[in-house]
């Protein structure tokens, strides 16, 4: 969606006329539209993350055991910003007995 608002008019201009051919009666606002409609589709989803004391509250442990399972790879964290996170699904999936990937 940001990249859409980065877009000069000039370009969208003739991206639209390039286009028109192929669908006639195209504006760049409609363009703009589909633009950010794709870009709205190809999000990621968000997940919910948590850190190593949430996650020992959940499955009742230590944080400490939750550390050490992150280090073994146990239990597969995000690093953002140095600091260790663990997807509350990856975590869900712990709780069901499932392989975690």
């Amino acid at each position: 969606m940001q990249i859409v608002k980065q877009i000069p008019p000039s370009i969208l201009q003739g991206v639209c006329s390039l286009l028109g051919d192929a669908v006639p009666a195209i504006s760049p606002t409609r363009l703009v539209a589909a633009l950010r409609a794709h870009a709205d589709d190809q999000q990621p989803v968000r997940q919910k993350l948590l850190n190593t004391n949430e996650a020992a509250k959940i499955l009742g442990l230590s944080p400490f055991t939750v550390r050490r399972w992150c280090r073994e790879g146990k239990l597969p964290t995000v690093v953002i910003n140095t600091r260790h996170r663990i997807r509350q699904s990856d975590l869900m999936k712990l709780v069901e007995g499932q392989e975690v990937a």
